[in-house]
């Protein structure tokens, strides 16, 4: 049966991953449903959630009670329950959060969307379907189910809204999201709690409040035996059913068809306070309040008060029982009350405690191991579950109980188990119908129990860049080395990503574990740092090549000048010589951010064209830098042709003259080196203008 229920569930959940926040007292209980074992009957069955949400059995499947329709793990093997209607869902069962284990046959699992499933014996209304005391035939005979079928309240009508659940003997439970309790199933001893004996609970109702005054409200745990049940609800214990050893808590032994509430040993009477959780043995009860404590009542003929009563000596067999609760390690337990409890479960004559540094305790009957210290000697006080002698089993994140065994998941994942080997449900590897004395790790599997990804951190090669720069971010998955990366913005699939953003801006990667089916997310900012405003001039753009010092200014103050003919912040055109030159100022900011201006000027030689006259001919063109006209005087006979091109060769203009004196008009003509062509009937002769704005 399921006995690990506490509070809401402290799980994260990204995509179908789940991770158990663990701890002890009130915010930090363990209180996941991850593990869950069935009664030690003709066959018992294990399972465990996968971190994708499916959900892993092993064990006897005599009547469909692993939900794989009907096909058999055998024994030691292990197969994952079917989907049943989820249309969600793609072969087997998915989105699951929690599971329970009813008595020998059934199996319950809760998914994220508050839906509870269940399959398997169905005689007792175990299913919710509306049908009693069918014949239960064999796997998929009578009126079982062999696959997940979802709990009804109604005909057609869906239990939801569900966060967690809980079974016991053909009887289940489920806690909804606004704290009320729901039950079905087996009733002959009042354990729905609706008031009503000796009927079973065709579907799922509401349990009834305490002197069946409306319904039981804010309920955070839940718990369910042979024929009894325990709730917590606004931290105080209430229990129902079957009373025959005192299991409801109530001081006396008559039944309860409604809630009661669970009393203390103290004289009073005292009520149970600030609890957290419950769980339930056959006839033994048990919760864990607020301090890590640890309370019990009920039958204590095996040991399974944990409270060594005087007349209860190992292997006695003695009729004990608390009819009202007491602390588990007190009493005839020299190492006093247990302490810093995180989480409990209950077996049928035995119990477990998981603290808070991840050590097991159990105690009580151990005739097959179920204490798992290495022996078969009754424990009438906590000893630690231990792997071999003296080396005790530790990292444990969760706990269950079966009839003669015990389970626990550890933080990487592996699963332990103990005790007595019905129907294979220990899967370790031990033969059927044997005892295994220490806890044993589990062998194979269908699936990954936890996520191995433990965290994701983003980084940056440099988290502040200049404008047009760009940077290198990366990933890093720690934990699991099967993940997939995903960054946004930009959609980029690959560990390590290059970037330019023109702005400030925020990169988040998604890392899946594509094997444990969790992902993680982390973000880096990356800061973008405008460039300075830079500007360079010049005193004179055209300078004459006979000038030795043109001044050159820069701003912001504090740069660097370049370029041919440039000392510090002058240029020498004389240095340079006539020509056309680029001249740069680079300035640093104070954020490293770089930025410059540029400049081109042209140095002329600033002469006439004397050099092209003759003895015999005159021609004459000035000035020369010329900017809007250029003056040709022709002092000879005949025709002159003059053509001038530009610096790319290309022919800007022809002009025929005659003697006398003519204007070629320039204004259109950018600034730039010319080449004069002036064509007589002597000859040809060339000359190098410059055109200055």
């Amino acid at each position: 049966m399921k006995i690990i229920t506490t509070k809401k569930p402290v799980i994260q959940r990204t995509g179908l991953a789940m991770l158990l926040i663990a701890g002890y007292l009130q915010s930090n209980v363990i209180s996941a449903q991850l593990i869950s074992m069935g009664a030690n009957g003709s066959g018992g069955t294990s399972m465990a959630v996968c971190s994708k949400g499916n959900v892993q059995m092993w064990g006897d499947n005599g009547l469909g009670q692993e939900g794989t329709n009907c096909a058999s793990s055998s024994g030691n093997g292990y197969t994952l329950v079917l989907n049943g209607a989820d249309a969600g869902c793609v072969n087997y069962l998915c989105n699951i959060i929690g599971v329970a284990n009813g008595s020998d046959y059934n199996g319950y699992a809760v998914d994220n969307s508050g839906n509870v499933w269940g399959w398997g014996y169905n005689n007792f209304c175990n299913l919710a379907q509306g049908v009693d005391g069918c014949d239960p035939g064999s796997c998929g005979g009578g009126c079982n189910a062999p696959s997940p079928v979802e709990i009804l309240t109604a005909p057609a009508t869906p239990l939801t809204g569900i966060i967690k659940i809980a079974a016991g003997f053909n009887t289940a439970f489920g806690i909804d999201g606004s704290g009320h309790l729901w039950g079905w199933g087996y009733n002959n001893f009042c354990e729905v709690g609706n008031n009503v004996c000796g009927t079973d609970v065709t579907y799922a109702t509401e349990v009834h409040g305490v002197g069946n005054a409306g319904l039981l409200s804010g309920v955070t745990a839940c718990a369910a035996g042979y024929a009894n049940t325990l709730a917590v609800a606004n931290g105080a214990v209430y229990g129902w059913g079957l009373n025959n050893c005192g299991q409801d808590g109530q001081g006396y032994p008559s039944n309860a068809s409604v809630p009661v509430e669970v009393e203390t040993n103290t004289v009073g009477p005292v009520y149970l306070t600030h609890c957290l959780a419950v769980a339930e043995g056959q006839y033994n009860s048990y919760a864990l309040d607020s301090n890590g404590h640890v309370w019990t009542w009920g039958l204590d003929n095996l040991g399974q008060g944990g409270v060594n009563l005087a007349n209860n000596a190992p292997g006695d067999g003695g009729g004990s029982s608390n009819n009202t609760a007491v602390e588990v390690g007190s009493g005839g337990c020299g190492g006093g009350i247990l302490t810093h409890i995180a989480a409990i479960a209950a077996g049928w004559t035995n119990a477990y405690a998981l603290d808070s540094s991840g050590h097991i305790w159990a105690w009580g009957y151990n005739a097959d191991g179920e204490c798992g210290d290495g022996t078969t000697t009754e424990r009438d006080c906590p000893v630690e579950v231990l792997t071999a002698l003296a080396t005790p089993l530790t990292n444990i994140i969760a706990i269950a109980g079966s009839t003669l065994a015990g389970m626990a998941l550890s933080s990487n994942g592996t699963i332990y188990t103990w005790g007595y080997n019905s129907g294979g449900m220990l899967g370790n590897g031990t033969t059927i119908g044997s005892d295994c004395l220490y806890a044993k790790a589990m062998t194979g599997g269908y699936c990954s129990l936890v996520c191995s990804l433990t965290s994701v951190t983003a980084s940056a090669t440099k988290d502040t860049i200049c404008m047009g720069d760009s940077a290198i971010i990366s990933a890093t998955a720690i934990g699991s080395s099967t993940v997939t990366y995903s960054w946004s913005p930009g959609g980029q699939t690959t560990q390590t990503i290059h970037i330019t953003p023109a702005s400030t801006a925020t990169y988040t990667v998604t890392v899946n574990d594509t094997v444990g089916g969790c992902s993680k997310t982390d973000s880096i900012t990356v800061k973008v740092d405008s460039l300075p405003t830079v500007s360079l001039t010049i005193a004179k753009d055209t300078p004459c090549v006979s000038m030795t010092t043109d001044a050159l200014t820069g701003s912001p103050s504090g740069g660097t000048y370049s370029g041919t003919g440039v000392t510090g912040s002058n240029f020498n055109p004389n240095s340079a010589g006539v020509g056309s030159y680029t001249l740069q100022y680079t300035y640093t900011d104070g954020n490293g951010c770089i930025n410059m201006d540029s400049l081109n000027i042209i140095v002329s030689s600033c002469t006439g064209i004397n050099e092209l006259q003759t003895t015999s001919e005159d021609v004459r063109v000035y000035p020369n830098a010329f900017s809007q006209n250029i003056n040709v005087t022709v002092n000879m006979q005949g025709t002159v042709i003059i053509t001038i091109f530009n610096a790319m060769g290309q022919n800007v203009g022809t002009w025929q003259m005659n003697k006398g004196k003519h204007i070629i008009n320039t204004r259109n003509f950018p600034a730039g080196i010319y080449m004069m062509r002036v064509k007589t009937a002597n000859g040809l002769l060339n000359k190098k203008l410059v055109k200055v704005n």
